[in-house]
């Protein structure tokens, strides 16, 4: 029987979390068990006569615990928590920045978790403040935890997969207190011997399943006729989506969460892009140059200036169909991310030149050439970004603007600004 990953890598997160915020730190955790003479009980007549002649003494105050390479100081939370709620996610996040490492419960979900982890989400907010050999195993951890967690691999990969993870979790025994080798680290040994008989975890996790209770436990609107009350609300959402996905209503004036999801349904239906909020504007002559630039490599001509149209489509955002991921991705112009929520999916990157660039999307537009249209965005460029440690980095400004085609931009990343400088952390 195999263990379910949702809870087993939930709760090896919470646990080290708690230990390396010191939540669950402890004589017990920092000194070895006391020996068989000190835990002898006493006899009940020696407890009898301390009771009748003990003078009870205060409890002494235990001294506090000293330093410890695997723990996080006061500072050291302080700046690991302004470091979660610096960071800029986009749609589909269950992940919330705010101070994860003071407040635990504000990692809501265990997909939040999971996400902050396999992100480099943690592994940014924490770095620089453990000692060198806690960090380097934590990284390797969470990097074996992402790995555990893609889609699909390949049968070579299974067996490197199943060694690199009981390696993380040997180093994770060498470096850390031996209170983190409970069964639910001993678990992480089984998730990749299972991957071949059933397939990955992201096709059989029970985060689907959770959701679906979060949603039959909302409908109990009578408590005492729990699935009565249920099942008739199911009647009505049912009825509710059938006439809105079969069109029988379209005027609807509220936008509930039911209409969202059948227009995101009916888009993913009839592969349409959809073209809200769309204006017709003309490029300026850099930018048809560019385009001519790009025709000119696709279709082997030599078109001039004069053969390229200038009027063009702007959109504010658009959606793309992600075949690994099996989803709708969103992207969204700055001007659209600042009226919209919270969410931030207009940071991407893209290989230019001999380099990968990050930019920020200012325009996403479709151009007409040849009868047939091609979805272009133009980028607002950051500097060439450096590799610190798992991360890119670069300053927090723009140098230029470019045009690229829209199916060569990267899904939007998560990034994050500390010290005028702009760090990309799922790259």
């Amino acid at each position: 029987m195999q263990p379910d990953g949702m809870h087993t890598l939930a709760d090896v997160i919470s646990n080290i979390l708690d230990l390396i915020t010191g939540k669950s730190d402890g004589p017990k955790v920092r000194q070895p068990s006391s020996s068989t003479t000190e835990c002898e009980r006493p006899s009940k007549q020696a407890k009898k006569s301390s009771v009748d002649t003990a003078v009870p003494e205060p409890t002494p105050k235990a001294p506090p615990l000293p330093a410890a390479p695997w723990l996080l100081t006061k500072q050291d939370v302080k700046l690991a928590d302004n470091r979660a709620k610096s960071v800029k996610y986009p749609k589909g996040f269950d992940y919330t920045p705010a101070d994860h490492f003071t407040r635990a419960w504000t990692l809501r979900t265990m997909h939040g978790k999971q996400q902050f982890v396999t992100k480099n989400i943690a592994a940014w907010c924490i770095r620089g403040l453990l000692a060198k050999p806690q960090e380097e195993t934590l990284f390797n951890l969470f990097e074996v935890i992402k790995r555990l967690t893609q889609p699909s691999y390949t049968t070579e990969q299974l067996q490197g997969l199943i060694e690199d993870t009981s390696t993380a979790v040997v180093l994770l025994e060498r470096d850390f207190p031996l209170t983190l080798q409970n069964i639910t680290t001993h678990l992480l040994h089984h998730i990749p011997e299972g991957y071949e008989d059933y397939g990955p975890l992201y096709d059989r996790w029970l985060y689907p399943l959770e959701r679906a209770n979060s949603w039959v436990t909302r409908q109990i609107l009578q408590h005492g006729h729990e699935e009565s009350t249920v099942m008739q609300t199911y009647r009505i959402y049912d009825w509710s989506s059938h006439n809105i996905l079969s069109g029988e209503i379209i005027n609807y004036s509220r936008q509930t969460s039911l209409c969202r999801l059948a227009e995101k349904v009916n888009s993913i239906h009839h592969q349409d892009i959809s073209t809200a909020s769309t204006k017709r504007f003309i490029l300026q002559s850099e930018d048809l140059s560019i385009l001519k630039d790009n025709y000119n490599n696709i279709y082997d001509q030599n078109y001039e200036l004069f053969d390229i149209d200038p009027v063009v489509t702007y959109l504010k955002f658009s959606q793309r169909q992600d075949a690994e991921l099996k989803r709708q991705i969103f992207f969204s112009t700055t001007e659209h991310q600042t009226t919209a929520s919270r969410s931030h999916d207009y940071c991407v990157s893209v290989s230019h030149r001999t380099n990968r660039r990050f930019g920020t999307i200012s325009k996403i537009f479709k151009h007409n050439h040849l009868d047939k249209a091609t979805m272009w965005v133009k980028l607002e460029m950051f500097p060439i970004p450096e590799q610190s440690g798992l991360f890119l980095v670069t300053d927090d400004r723009k140098i230029d603007t470019h045009i690229f085609s829209f199916d060569k931009i990267s899904n939007p990343v998560v990034f994050a600004s500390e010290d005028n400088k702009i760090w990309f952390l799922n790259v």
